[in-house]
């Protein structure tokens, strides 16, 4: 009787899923599917000593973009929006692939100058938003060191 019901426990791990499918081998498009996790807006820093300092008109922009998944040639862009009209300053578009998708990065460059004041990047996975980030441009005068 014990062998009956020893046999008849192990019977359920034997049969396939209610689906019919095995779990092991189903697709893992949610864990697959390309994602931006991080969006960081900064100035390109001539040395690595001054690598954190706010932005300023005559600064080239770097959007440096971290994700996860699979890339499909997936197509990333960047819109830099001028926060104080709304205006669309540039866009930039990346077409994704297995050398760049980890770790993408756009560069904006002032032609002319940047205005000072608040600016958005929303960056879009094929058309949908995906992250964005805000950054500040400070005045010119402000990147000069004080004079005594």
């Amino acid at each position: 009787m014990g062998a009956a019901l020893a046999g008849m426990l192990a019977l359920p791990a034997c049969n396939p899923s209610p689906s019919g499918q095995d779990f092991a081998a189903r697709p893992r498009a949610a864990q697959d599917k390309l994602q931006v996790i991080e969006v960081v807006a900064r100035p390109v820093v001539e040395s690595s000593a001054a690598a954190m300092r706010p932005a300023f008109p005559k600064d080239v922009v770097d959007i440096a973009i971290k994700t996860q998944g699979g890339t499909a040639g997936a197509d990333l862009s960047v819109k830099m929006i001028a926060l104080a009209d709304g205006s669309t300053v540039g866009t930039r578009t990346v077409r994704l692939n297995p050398a760049n998708a980890a770790a993408p990065n756009v560069q904006f460059e002032p032609a002319p100058a940047w205005a000072p004041g608040r600016y958005l990047f929303e960056v879009s996975l094929d058309g949908k938003l995906a992250g964005s980030q805000e950054m500040e441009v400070f005045p010119a005068e402000l990147a000069e060191p004080a004079k005594s």
